[in-house]
């Protein structure tokens, strides 16, 4: 399982993505006061000795924690390559949907504030990229599979 190089390609990826965990994705300024776009809402951080949750954006926060979950799992699916094939496109789909809702949000924001966008928004998108590896891998295992049977 290990010895793949889709599990590290997969595990590449998880990495990236959880980056989203731990850093913020945007920093939004006025005259209200500072705030910061996270994965599980809007801080304002205007007193910085406890930050208070503005809004709480649900689906940023699902999407979030499903990708990297699915990105998990299908690192197990080693046995059932069809189906690793599936979840690796739809882990895809899902990293560049938590891409587009991370613009959206703050592109919607910076109507009302002066934003300034951080390299935490990118990390969906950047691990696409090892995702797509990740699949091709898988693909080409299935291939060199299906031709082996076809010798039988």
């Amino acid at each position: 399982m290990i010895q793949r190089v889709q599990t590290l390609y997969l595990l590449l990826a998880i990495a990236f993505i959880s980056v989203i965990f731990w850093f913020d994705l945007g920093v939004f300024g006025s005259t209200e006061g500072l705030f910061v776009l996270r994965f599980n809402g809007l801080y304002d951080i205007t007193n910085a000795a406890e930050p208070s949750n503005i809004l709480t954006i649900t689906p940023l926060l699902i999407l979030s924690v499903l990708v990297p979950l699915m990105l998990f799992i299908s690192i197990f699916m080693y046995k059932k390559r069809p189906l690793q094939l599936r979840v690796c496109g739809i882990c895809i789909g899902l990293e560049a949907g938590l891409t587009a809702m991370i613009y959206f949000l703050c592109y919607q924001l910076s109507d009302r504030f002066e934003w300034t966008f951080g390299v935490t928004g990118l990390m969906p998108l950047v691990a696409i990229v090892p995702t797509y590896l990740a699949y091709r891998a898988i693909h080409r295992d299935e291939l060199i599979i299906q031709s082996l049977n076809r010798l039988r």
